[in-house]
């Protein structure tokens, strides 16, 4: 699976994480610069950025770090997907990959990064669950979802123990 979804540009670390190894990495200072120009032909030149895969930073010392806050099942990863499609980065997360490995096969590349290659983390923190990367940032964006939702989308994942499938049973029906 991890061979179709990213080809071989990337490798797995390990820790399961994943490596660029001939995929492109975008300079942050050089991405700022162009998402803050009003020249066109900076942005074409660095089309390649947008292609459809999120790319990794170089590794260079971010000037900032952006800790995603959420708590689980509040659309975290639909958020952190249209994330990556404004900014072109793949995001980071502090999540075992033993429970998150799932994310990663779907594309969101970052799983259990957090250092310099990614710019925006997801963390589920104050919830802090064992084994989480920590890391330090400058700027919080939190992402809140009505709490009745979020426990039915919880209970879902618990039961089925996948982001997308559904219970055998409805909620609402079966345990009004």
């Amino acid at each position: 699976m991890f061979r179709k979804r990213y080809g071989n540009e990337y490798i797995t670390a390990k820790d399961g994480t994943v490596i660029p190894t001939t995929a492109k990495q975008i300079n942050f200072k050089s991405l700022w610069d162009m998402l803050r120009s009003s020249d066109e032909s900076v942005f074409t030149k660095n089309k390649w950025i947008y292609d459809g895969d999120f790319k990794f930073c170089d590794g260079e010392k971010l000037p900032s770090k952006i800790a995603f806050n959420t708590y689980p099942r509040s659309g975290n990863s639909f958020l952190r997907k249209y994330l990556e499609q404004l900014t072109g980065i793949s995001t980071g997360a502090t999540t075992q990959l033993h429970t998150s490995s799932s994310l990663q096969i779907q594309g969101l590349k970052g799983e259990y990064i957090c250092d310099d290659r990614t710019w925006i983390i997801k963390a589920h923190h104050p919830m802090l669950l064992q084994g989480v990367l920590k890391f330090n940032s400058d700027k919080v964006v939190c992402c809140v979802r009505n709490p009745l939702d979020v426990i039915l989308s919880f209970a879902s994942l618990i039961n089925t123990m996948s982001h997308a499938a559904q219970p055998e049973f409805s909620y609402d029906k079966d345990y009004p």
